[in-house]
């Protein structure tokens, strides 16, 4: 048994990204363009500050990186709790120029692989949709959360466009 899914979630979403052929682990240099780094949490302040970048468990230093919740499931011999729980994640985009349009329609297009992800059916009646194979525990649902901010910035290398978002999940743990 275990004590949260939180974690496993957080893990789980950026192996699924990473291995996605848009994506890449950050440890891996690349020389082709448009393969986007996807850190997990503070990973992404230790490196140079990438193009595109996707974090998962993101959260600055006042605020958290998600948040779980859990109480006790209807009453059994197995004595589950159910378990409530958000991710917090951000898309970064860089655009070469002064064009905000461009680095928006790819922050975007950064989340839409992430809704992609969380979407993935589930096997006929194993009873668990997306990242359910790297989820210990019997029932889990993810899916995009769709609270978001969004935040422009002009540097002399274009436009960035930082778009934090959130994804949720339920679990019987």
């Amino acid at each position: 048994m275990t004590v949260s899914v939180w974690h496993h979630g957080v893990l789980a979403l950026a192996a699924a990204l990473r291995a996605l052929p848009e994506c890449r682990h950050p440890g891996v240099q690349t020389s082709t363009r448009g393969l986007v780094p996807v850190y997990l949490g503070p990973q992404w302040l230790t490196t140079e500050d990438p193009a595109d970048a996707l974090v998962i468990g993101y959260g600055e230093e006042d605020e958290p990186a998600g948040q779980f919740d859990s109480e006790a499931g209807a009453m059994s011999p197995l004595r589950r709790r159910d378990e409530k729980g958000t991710i917090r994640c951000l898309a970064s985009t860089l655009a070469g120029d002064d064009d905000p349009a461009r680095s928006l329609t790819a922050a975007f297009a950064l989340i839409e692989l992430v809704d992609a992800v969380v979407r993935i059916p589930a096997t006929a009646g194993d009873g668990d949709l997306g990242l359910k194979a790297s989820v210990p525990v019997q029932h889990a649902l993810f899916q995009f959360g769709g609270a978001g901010a969004v935040r422009w910035s002009l540097a002399k290398a274009g436009t960035r466009c930082n778009v934090e978002f959130t994804v949720t999940y339920t679990a019987n743990v």
